[in-house]
Formats: C-alpha cells, sequence, structure tokens
C-alpha cells in the first residue's frame, strides 16, 4: 500500500502548530494549580465587566427608540399628515412653537413623587438661613471692632489728658519727676536748660548707672501697661494728690468736696 507524498508527516510543524493546547484535568503541581485558578477568576471577572446591566441595556433601548423618527405606518403620523401636517414643521397656528417632541424623564431615585423637589427646598433654605446667620455674624462682628475703636481712641485721648494735667499740677507743687513715667507726657528727648543747671555736676557713676536701671525698668512697666490701665493709675493719683477731675475739669478743694460734687472716677459716670 502507497503512502500519499503529499501527507504531511504527523511529527512536521505544520500537525503540531495546528494542534490546541489542552491543559490535563487533573494537576499534581499547586503551583500551576493556582495559577489556572487565577486565570480562571480573571476571566469570569472580565466577563461580568463586559455584561451591561439590565439598566443599561434599557437605558440604551430606551434612547434608541426616542430617537428615531415616526414612520409612515404610525396611524398618528398619518393622521396629521391628512391635516396638513408636514416632518420638520411645528405643531400649531405659528411657528414658534416646539418642533421636536417633550423628551421623556424617566425618574431613577426611589423617592416619592415631590420628595427631591422639597429635599431640594430644604437645602436651600437651610442654606439662605446659614448665609443670613454668617452676614449677621460679620456685620455684628464689625460693629463690635467700630466700637472697640471708638473705645480705644477716646481712653488714648483722656490718656493724654490726664498726663498734661499731671504735670501742671505736679509742676505747681515743685514736684521734678513723675510717680511714674506714665504719669507725665512723653518727652521728645530735649530737657530744659533750667533743670540742667539745677542739677548737681558731681554725681559719681554708680549713681548714674542706678538711675539708669531703674529707669529701664520704669520703661519696661510702661510698656506693659494698658492705655486703660493707665488712664485709671494717673486719674487715682489726680483725685487723691490734687483733688482733681479730668472729665469735670475742676480742682476741687477737697476730698469731700469732690465726693459731693463728682459724679465718680471713670468716663461712664459723667456721660449722664
Amino acid at each position: 500500500m502507497s503512502q500519499d507524498v503529499s501527507d504531511d508527516d504527523y511529527m512536521s510543524e505544520n500537525v503540531l502548530s495546528a494542534c490546541h493546547d489542552h491543559r490535563p484535568g487533573l494537576t499534581f503541581n499547586h503551583a500551576t494549580k493556582r495559577k489556572l485558578e487565577a486565570e480562571k477568576k480573571r476571566l469570569e471577572s472580565n466577563k461580568r465587566n463586559n455584561m451591561k446591566s439590565r439598566k443599561q441595556l434599557e437605558q440604551e433601548n430606551r434612547t434608541q427608540a426616542l430617537s428615531q423618527p415616526l414612520g409612515e405606518d404610525n396611524k398618528g403620523f398619518n393622521l396629521l399628515k391628512k391635516m396638513g401636517f408636514k416632518p420638520g414643521m411645528s405643531l400649531g397656528k405659528t411657528g414658534a412653537s416646539i418642533k421636536e417632541p417633550i423628551p421623556i424623564v424617566v425618574k431613577e431615585g426611589r423617592g416619592g413623587l415631590g420628595q427631591e423637589a422639597q429635599a431640594r427646598e430644604r437645602i436651600e433654605a437651610r442654606l439662605k438661613t446659614h448665609s443670613e446667620a454668617e452676614c449677621s455674624r460679620m456685620a455684628e462682628k464689625f460693629r463690635e471692632a467700630k466700637r472697640n475703636f471708638i473705645v480705644e481712641r477716646k481712653v488714648i485721648g483722656d490718656l493724654h489728658k490726664s498726663q498734661r494735667a499731671c504735670y501742671q499740677l505736679d509742676q505747681q507743687k515743685d514736684i521734678m519727676l513723675p510717680e511714674h513715667p506714665w504719669y507725665w507726657p512723653p518727652q521728645d528727648g530735649k530737657t530744659d536748660k533750667s533743670s540742667h543747671d539745677e542739677e548737681d555736676d558731681s554725681f559719681d557713676d554708680d549713681q548714674h548707672q542706678t538711675d539708669l536701671c531703674q529707669s529701664d525698668e520704669e520703661e519696661e512697666e510702661k510698656v506693659e501697661m494698658e492705655p486703660l490701665a493707665q488712664l485709671k493709675s494717673v486719674t487715682s493719683y489726680l483725685r487723691g494728690a490734687h483733688h482733681y477731675c479730668i472729665w469735670c475739669a475742676i480742682r476741687f478743694d477737697s476730698e469731700e468736696d469732690m465726693k459731693d460734687n463728682c459724679p465718680g472716677p471713670t468716663s461712664e459716670d459723667h456721660e449722664d
């Protein structure tokens, strides 16, 4: 029996390349088994990802159906044609009417009818209330800052007035140094020549250093005190040492005279 020369040898490359690689039903190698299971899970995952959900299919079918115009076999369309309607025309007597049908909006949420609108209205109301409250808070903050600014300027003005009065009254009593630095107006660095003439020229260096240290401590105390605290201290000194009130602008004869005729030791007492 002669063999056909045109037949390929079963060991040739053409026959081997046409054969499919069938994996055995049993795998005795655990590494190969895990690899096959991982590949199987990957294929199943890709299949699930490629499959469209029922919701997606319904939406695509609905969109495709609504995008197609009515055919000639539609009874409603034929009735409109008999009434003179032509494709592309608008309904109504005027040509300003819509030419496309009203689109269908499918409700996707699970809320009842009107609940989404109510929820949206509640959110808008809360946002409006929050905005109004924020505006009110900012306005109140601005008014408070304005009041504090006015009060601070008034305190500084009263402090300067008290310092000038204290300086003049102390000079009348021949007091050459204030009890505290802020009791007198701040000096510009220029000293009267007469005061220098009255000072003793023969003071030692140790005494001079001591005076400088005391001056530094007084300056630090002056910086640390607020204007309101300085004002209270100066006015208290004026009332006690000179029986003088800056708001009454009067120097009383005695402490009893001040108690009887002065409303009080603060600016608020003199507002009425």
